[in-house]
This record gives C-alpha cells, structure tokens and sequence, in this order.
C-alpha cells in the first residue's frame, strides 16, 4: 500500500487501519495524488521562467525529434554509405571511413553527444544555452558527408566507379533534421 497523508494538513499516517485525519477529520489520500504544496508552488511561481525546471520527457520543448534525429544518425552511420564497384566490390560503412580516415569518427562522436545533452538539460534556461553547441553537432555530419561526395575514393592508375547509398543520404536527412529541430528546440512549450 502507498504512503498516505492529509490533503489538507499534509500529515503524513504510517498506520494502514487510520482511514481519516485525526486533526483535520478528512478521509487520506494517497501520497502520489498530494500534488505541491502551496510552499512549492511559491517558490515555483518566484523561479524566473527559464529557470524553472522542466520534464525530463524528450517529448517537451521540441527536444523529441532532436533526439530521434541523434539515434536515427547512429543507426546510420553503422550502415553501409559506399559501394565501390570497380576495380573491386566492396561496401564501406561509415565505421569504415573512420577507420581509414579518422576524422569520419566525429560523426557518430557528435551524435552520442546530441543525446545525452538534450535529454539532461532540466531547465528552459539551459536548454536555449545548449543550441549553440548543439547546432554545430548537428552540422557534423552534413560537413562530413559533403567532404566525402566531393572527393571520393580515387586511384593514379585504376578507374574507381563508386555509388553513394542509402544510408549516406540517411545520415544526410538526419543531419538536416536535426538543424532544423535545434532552430525550434525550447520554442515547443507542453499544455
């Protein structure tokens, strides 16, 4: 059984066979159904509105779809991004690249950052502090991919056919998208 307390007084009843308040003579309730108290609420209500704490939902301030568009571009960064057709076949993912070349890793190294530092932001305040650095992760891997189709895999001597897949574009898309929720993170307030 749930702790129990007054609604009125807020003391709180240990005892399970005490069905009303002894001082205010009203029946408990439960703990979970109490809501603030009217000192919590001041000290809310005296919080200036970008200080106030927020839910820790991604749903709530357009957090949601900035962290949807950070795990949809880990999935595909760990999908493969190029066919190479001729001299030989092959598919490199985007791991790939970051073996060969290092610098692909920041990549996937923006993304794992995008989360956590959505998700933890508890306050409007610090959230619309957080979109400076945010939109720069986000533009990561939109700066990365341009890299890579301007100067694909070449060689002095063979002829090197390639195909960009579906998932570069992928990681292309969640980039853009990820911009676009970083410019409307904060604005998207919950009723």
């Amino acid at each position: 059984m749930s702790p129990r307390a007054c609604p009125f007084c807020r003391i709180y009843v240990a005892d399970p066979a005490v069905l009303r308040c002894e001082t205010c003579d009203v029946p408990l309730v439960s703990v979970r159904r109490l809501g603030p108290s009217p000192e919590e609420l001041l000290a809310w209500e005296a919080l200036p509105l970008d200080e106030r704490p927020i839910p820790l939902s991604p749903r709530t301030h357009g957090r949601g779809p900035l962290v949807l568009a950070a795990l949809v571009g880990i999935v595909a960064y760990l999908l493969p991004w190029l066919e190479v057709r001729m001299p030989d076949t092959w598919i490199m993912h985007g791991s790939d690249f970051g073996r060969r070349l290092h610098w692909p890793h920041a990549v996937l190294a923006a993304w794992i950052v995008v989360v956590p530092t959505v998700i933890t932001r508890r306050s409007l305040g610090r959230l619309l502090a957080a979109r400076a650095v945010l939109a720069v992760l986000a533009a990561v891997p939109l700066v990365t991919l341009a890299v890579l189709h301007a100067k694909p895999p070449t060689h002095k001597l063979l002829h090197v056919e390639t195909r960009w897949l579906l998932a570069s574009w992928v990681e292309a898309a969640a980039s853009v998208a990820a911009l676009a929720a970083v410019v409307r993170l904060g604005r998207t307030h919950t009723k």
